[in-house]
């Protein structure tokens, strides 16, 4: 406003000259009065190349703090960048060392289900060695009942035996004597020669003697088949007869025929006999040597397994001895690891708060200086826009100055010429005209160098304030891209607040897992049967886990330094950037006198390239509206596609969620299969123990049904680990497919975003210029009426100039405060304040 305000005095001031109407009619007074008015004239013109001098050096003060504010920013920026470029490298390393973690998980899972694999297999073989035991047991009192009942049998063979070869000794005791008493029998009858009839008593005797002889033949023939007993009742009879017969024998041929033949028959008999009794003591022999025989495999067999029980006692104490106290070392360890794990989580905790009270506190920042971005954007197309309005009418007052004073210039010469020639004759000592023709001239060449240095400085500056706003624009554009950096670290920090927490709880899994070993570990170490290498084992890989889990944490511990590193580096930014935005608020004014500099020179051009420059700001706005209208059919296409996705996600999730149910089911049964074909395994096994086959029999069935009911077992646990894994690969899809929907959420979210930021920016070019103002050269007034329909046209002279008025009423006169609208853009109407326009930008 000075700057117009000065214009229009200068304009006010130059039309004051009057031109003599004559050099010939003027008095000497009045040629003194002309002189005087051309002094004042040159002294107002020095005074006002000297404003413009002052008002240059204030240019270069301006130029000179710009150029220092925009080294500074440079500086802060490049030092924004360095910050931001070690940032990323940071953040590079702390995702490094989360996918070491994940890795690390990944292993010890492995591990885990490794160990458990194993100790299931422990179990098994426990119960294995616990129902073989179990079925040795009556198997080894069924032999041993056996075996007491064969030693029975052969000691009752062998007494048997013994009493028949007694029984044998006596009866042929009895022969010999019987042969001894039939010699002296005979011997007697010849001695003595007695009558020979018989009586009855004789004859009934001799018929006794053929039915007890009858008698002994059937009792021998029974003995063939008979019991030994029941022999040796025969021979008992047999004596006792032969021993009565030889004192009622009567000495008679017959008799003797009758006792020969019963040696004969009793001579058979014996042969019979001890044919007989000696196929019994074969027999009896190889019973005994197949007993016996059973009876030293069964006692080696019950010596190895009484020996195998005892090294199995032995190794089962030792083994639970070890176990207890790898149990209470690893409880100590448990407790110390959930006491520092506890500690940290409570660290962890209080560096989430303030993480996310810091992150809150940055978005709120973030989101006022947004706020303020935008109204300071909405300020400056609005200071533009009056600037433009401004620079229009300076162009229009300018060039009516140069003009003014160029025809000022030239009456005034002419003037001076006419006046000095008209003076010729005069002999006024005061006028001297070669002395005033040379101040002329000099006058006039300085004003012209002068003129023309201002001319070459305005271009300087000009060109500077260009270079200046060319570089602040960078500037502005280099702070929104550090602004959008600044953004993107903070979700960068939320994306790692995330695998922090991702982190917590893969360690509270190895810890839910690392206790159910733990747990498992007692029941493991209370069966009698186990192994000393697989405790030993379990030990180390525990160890290992221990190990891991500390690496894992001085990994936390690192990045919880690099996190706390990143927060000093981003407050640090933050700080920075508040005093970017203060050092911008400083440079705004600045930029407004820059601005309007750089329009004094390109008005001309921007006159002659409006109408190009609206047309071009039509097309920009008609691209703009297709790639508005471009987005808006992407963002409905994302939305419908974001739609079928999440019906297409529940779909899968119901078909995944059924395909599981069925699984599980499916593990449920053969879990329960397995277990019953194992127990009818063990029935069967059981029962065919008891059943009277041979021992080979036995144990190859057994063999058999344990080869057959292994194979049936591991089909089923590997059937098992299938529909496990299929399981885990469902989870791992259902994570996808949730992944995958978060990811389109936040992509629909940042377009609708996009989406609003980018509308208000594409509102203010939508406003349609202003028509150029009314404005009166006569007059100088504007929005009243225009040159052409001017009604004060009868008071101006033929060559178009309004007549001049004295310059003494001119001197004395001050600009006046005329009101002006800065939103409208009219002189003397109302007030900024009282504007009722409701226009926006």
């Amino acid at each position: 406003m000075t700057v117009q305000c000065l214009f229009l005095q200068g304009r006010t001031t130059t039309p004051g000259v009057r031109r003599p109407t004559s050099a010939m009619n003027s008095t000497p007074r009045e040629q003194q009065s002309h002189v005087q008015s051309l002094q004042r004239l040159v002294k107002e013109k020095e005074d006002h190349i000297s404003q413009l001098l002052q008002e240059r050096e204030i240019e270069r003060s301006d130029l000179a703090r710009v150029t220092l504010d925009r080294e500074m920013a440079e500086s802060e920026i490049l030092n924004q960048r360095a910050q931001i470029e070690r940032l990323n490298q940071q953040l590079q390393s702390m995702e490094a060392a989360h996918q070491l973690l994940q890795e690390e998980y990944e292993q010890m899972t492995l591990r885990l289900h490794e160990e458990k694999k194993n100790l299931e297999d422990l179990q098994f073989r426990m119960e294995e060695e616990n129902i073989n035991k179990s079925t040795m047991e009556p198997r080894n009192a069924d032999e041993d009942s056996k075996i007491f009942e064969l030693e029975e049998a052969l000691i009752s063979a062998r007494e048997a035996n013994e009493h028949t070869e007694a029984e044998l000794e006596r009866v042929r005791a009895e022969l010999a004597a019987l042969q001894t008493a039939h010699l002296n029998m005979a011997s007697s009858s010849t001695a003595t020669e007695e009558p020979t009839v018989p009586t009855d008593s004789e004859a009934s005797k001799n018929d006794n003697q053929s039915a007890s002889t009858h008698d002994l033949e059937r009792e021998v023939r029974d003995a063939k088949v008979g019991s030994p007993s029941k022999l040796s009742l025969h021979r008992v009879n047999l004596v006792a007869q032969a021993s009565v017969a030889p004192v009622q024998m009567n000495p008679d041929s017959a008799l003797q025929a009758e006792c020969e033949r019963l040696r004969r028959e009793l001579a058979d008999r014996e042969r019979v006999t001890e044919s007989a009794l000696k196929r019994q003591a074969e027999v009896l022999e190889v019973v005994s040597s197949d007993f016996q025989k059973q009876i030293a495999d069964l006692n080696a067999q019950v010596l190895s397994a009484s020996k195998e029980l005892i090294a199995s006692r032995e190794e089962c104490q030792t083994v639970k001895e070890q176990s207890q106290v790898t149990i209470a070392e690893l409880q100590e360890e448990i407790h110390q690891l959930k006491s520092k794990f506890a500690d940290e989580e409570s660290k962890a905790k209080e560096t989430l708060s303030c993480y996310q009270k810091r992150i809150e506190d940055l978005m709120t920042q973030l989101d006022s200086e947004k706020g303020k971005t935008s109204a300071t954007v909405m300020e400056q197309s609005v200071a533009l826009r009056k600037l433009e309005e401004k620079l229009k009418v300076t162009e229009r007052q300018l060039l009516d100055y140069q003009q003014s004073v160029l025809f000022s210039a030239q009456e005034s010469v002419q003037n001076q010429i006419e006046q000095v020639s008209g003076l010729a004759d005069d002999t006024c000592p005061i006028l001297d005209k070669s002395a005033l023709l040379e101040q002329l001239k000099r006058q006039q060449a300085s004003y012209e160098e002068q003129m023309k240095t201002l001319e070459s400085e305005r271009n300087a500056a000009i060109e500077t304030q260009r270079a200046s706003g060319d570089r602040i624009q960078q500037l502005e554009a280099e702070l929104s891209s550090l602004r959008e950096e600044l953004v993107s670290s903070g979700h960068k920090q939320e994306e790692l607040s995330e695998q922090m927490k991702s982190a917590k709880e893969v360690r509270d899994k190895v810890l839910a897992e690392l206790s159910s070993l733990l747990q498992e570990l007692p029941a493991v170490g209370g069966v009698e049967t186990g192994d000393g290498d697989l405790a030993r084992e379990l030990r180390t890989r525990i160890d290992l886990l221990g190990k891991h889990v500390s690496e894992a944490e001085a990994n936390r511990d690192a990045l919880e330094l690099q996190v706390q590193t990143l927060q000093r580096e981003r407050s640090e930014l933050e700080r920075e950037l508040a005093v970017l935005n203060a050092s911008q608020s400083s440079h705004d004014a600045q930029q407004d006198l820059n601005i309007l500099l750089e329009q004094l020179e390109s008005s001309r051009q921007k006159m002659v390239a409006l109408e190009a420059s609206t047309s071009i700001a039509l097309k920009e706005l008609e691209s703009k509206s297709s790639e508005l209208e471009k987005v808006q059919k992407s963002l409905s296409e994302t939305l419908v596609e974001r739609d079928q996705l999440q019906q297409a996600h529940q779909q899968t999730m119901a078909m995944l969620e059924s395909e599981r149910r069925q699984l599980q089911e499916r593990i449920r049964a053969a879990e329960s299969g397995a277990a019953v074909y194992v127990i009818l395994s063990f029935r069967a096994e059981f029962f065919g123990s008891m059943s009277p086959r041979g021992p080979s029999q036995m144990k190859y069935g057994s063999s058999r049904q344990f080869t057959g009911s292994n194979d049936q077992v591991s089909r089923l646990m590997e059937e098992k680990a299938g529909a496990e894994s299929q399981v885990a690969f469902l989870n791992s899809i259902i994570v996808d497919l949730h992944e995958k929907n978060r990811e389109l959420e936040e992509r629909v979210r940042d377009m609708l975003m996009v989406d609003n930021i980018s509308r208000p920016q594409a509102h203010p070019p939508v406003a349609n210029p202003r028509p150029p103002r009314r404005w009166c050269d006569n007059c100088l007034v504007f929005d009243s009426h225009e040159t052409e329909h001017c009604p004060n046209k009868l008071e101006h002279n033929g060559n178009g100039f309004k007549p001049r008025k004295k310059l003494s009423a001119l001197v004395g006169q001050q600009p006046s405060d005329r009101i002006y609208c800065d939103i409208c853009g009219v002189f003397d109407s109302h007030t900024t304040e009282n504007c009722t326009d409701t226009q926006t930008f």
